[in-house]
């Protein structure tokens, strides 16, 4: 992690001093290398313990599996009352089941009773025009995250998970280089995934404009306004509503790392090395087939 990003969350786990709060410190602690979903978990937190009334060190002094499990379902009917979609929904309660495993124990007996983040049923395909109309019409911060996602193709944690500063030295090498196109390894937390990510020059000079204007923000997060999958598909839907794009299906992030994979399918690359690219799980007998 960057100096300045670790900077910002020493203080942030510092503004979490006191007996009430360290059963919380110690379970972000646990992500100090990933300011990211540190971010994301006190954001998360930030509603359930207002909603419950209840410190971090009450949850845990009073824990009862029962009890838990009860209160993640009213915390679930609450979440749904005030408007959040299903995929937030369980983002949410994935976050504090996780806070419950690491600090107590797991919650049991939740699997059929929770939501289930949405399955994509009749989606749209993009084709180049339309992205090449989305971008257009979107300001410095569309642009940038619709480059990025073109030249990626990363499923929308890893999107979320970006940090400001690797991308921001990235693009400042890439320009101090020369280089149209920029390499770097990257992994894929959700599943510790290996990635070859080429950022291409749209995605380069998207990106640059886009930081030089938000240079101020002290968020270590490339996309600090966006800390959702719902936030980053409606960015999504807006552009393409925008650009009045004909769709003939639902529009989510999940459908530009299609459109990549099609793009490097028609131009040749193996399955191994598309799948490096976008970071998708590689199979035993897959990454066989590469031949260096």
């Amino acid at each position: 992690m960057a100096k300045a990003s670790m900077e910002l969350m020493e203080r942030k786990l510092d503004s979490l001093d006191g007996e009430q709060n360290m059963p919380f410190r110690y379970w972000l602690e646990e992500y100090k290398r990933k300011p990211a979903v540190v971010v994301q978990y006190q954001k998360i937190f930030k509603v359930f313990l207002e909603w419950t009334g209840k410190t971090p060190k009450q949850l845990v002094d009073e824990f009862d599996q029962r009890e838990a499990r009860n209160l993640i379902l009213r915390f679930q009917g609450y979440l749904a009352s005030k408007g959040y979609k299903n995929n937030s929904i369980a983002t949410f309660l994935t976050a504090i089941r996780i806070f419950y495993s690491s600090q107590c124990e797991e919650i049991r007996g939740l699997k059929r009773k929770v939501v289930q983040p949405e399955q994509a049923v009749g989606e749209h395909i993009f084709s180049t025009e339309d992205l090449r109309k989305m971008w257009h019409v979107g300001d410095l911060r569309g642009k940038a995250l619709l480059a990025t996602g073109m030249s990626l193709g990363w499923e929308v944690g890893s999107i979320l998970g970006m940090e400001r500063e690797f991308f921001e030295n990235l693009v400042k090498r890439a320009r101090s280089e020369k280089m149209d196109f920029i390499a770097f390894d990257w992994v894929r937390s959700k599943e510790q995934t290996p990635m070859y990510g080429i950022l291409t020059p749209s995605a380069i000079d998207s990106l640059e404009r886009y930081l030089e204007k938000h240079k101020d923000n002290p968020s270590p997060r490339l996309w600090p306004d966006w800390t959702t999958e719902d936030a980053i598909n409606d960015a999504l839907r807006a552009l393409a509503k925008e650009a009045n794009i004909v769709t003939t299906g639902r529009i989510r992030w999940h459908l530009l790392r299609k459109w990549l994979k099609s793009q490097l399918d028609a131009a040749g690359l193996s399955e191994f090395q598309n799948k490096l690219i976008t970071g998708t799980k590689i199979p035993i007998q897959t990454g066989h087939t590469f031949k260096h």
